[in-house]
């Protein structure tokens, strides 16, 4: 993916809209087609299952590319001086509307980079829908982190901005807190791969562990391993996954030497 963004740029005035007549719009407005909000493709998903789309309105294209323009200027900003650095002032200077309006389309700074920053555990969740169901959930599982970093790795830019989350406390929360919905839906498609019953805890078991294992996958990455490093730590990790990470076998034999060098 690509974005035609430059670091601390001014962009054009939006329209020349007069910003008093800007309409509110959602805090969180989803990808394109999630039910009644405009994507970054401007489209506008079904209400109710049952309706065609309609094309999006001039308003709602005004929205999408404000909040788009908004976005991008704000992680430019953050990459060249630092998220503590910058201000809701300066990010709306920059793209030449006002604080108010600014916050008509993100509740605070925290939540600007929401709008760019791709949710990876997301990615490898619908990879992961696509896999064959028949096939072992490990191989389905490494093929759809596989997948993702495949494509991540063309985007230089989204590198430094998980090593920017990763810095910066505040995002960094904001980033795991969101690991937590990421774990619920892993967990329902292991429970129907796995055929387990409705009230078996093992499904969010697994889930939470890959999880785990994804989310320090993703960490290694932005300490600058090439693709190939990725991949043979992606290999190797779901490898140790589905092994129990050896600790069935290796972990009593520890304890053993330890116990032997204390007693000696």
């Amino acid at each position: 993916m690509s974005y035609g963004w430059a670091t601390g740029a001014r962009l054009p005035p939006v329209d020349g809209a007069d910003e008093s007549r800007v309409i509110d719009v959602p805090s969180r407005p989803g990808a394109s087609g999630e039910p009644g909000q405009v994507g970054e493709t401007g489209t506008v998903g079904d209400r109710d299952g049952g309706e065609p789309e309609r094309p999006p309105s001039l308003t709602e294209r005004r929205m999408a590319r404000t909040r788009r323009q908004l976005a991008e200027v704000a992680a430019g900003l953050f990459l060249e001086r630092g998220y503590e650095a910058v201000t809701v002032e300066e990010i709306a200077a920059a793209v030449e509307v006002s604080p108010r309006t600014f916050f008509r389309y993100f509740p605070s700074k925290d939540d600007v980079l929401d709008e760019i920053l791709v949710n990876e555990v997301d990615e490898v969740i619908a990879a992961l829908r696509q896999r064959p169901r028949d096939e072992p959930v490990a191989d389905s599982l490494r093929a759809a982190a596989r997948s993702w970093v495949s494509t991540a790795e063309r985007d230089a830019r989204s590198v430094r901005l998980f090593g920017l989350v990763r810095r910066t406390p505040v995002l960094r929360t904001r980033w795991l807190a969101r690991r937590t919905d990421d774990q619920e839906a892993l967990a329902e498609i292991l429970a129907e791969r796995l055929g387990a019953g409705p009230h078996s805890p093992i499904p969010l078991l697994a889930a939470g562990a890959m999880i785990g294992v994804l989310i320090t996958i993703f960490e290694f990455w932005v300490e600058h391993l090439d693709e190939a490093e990725l991949l043979a730590l992606i290999d190797e990790a779901i490898d140790a996954l589905v092994d129990g990470f050896g600790i069935s076998e290796r972990a009593p034999s520890a304890l053993g030497k330890r116990s032997r060098r204390r007693s000696g």
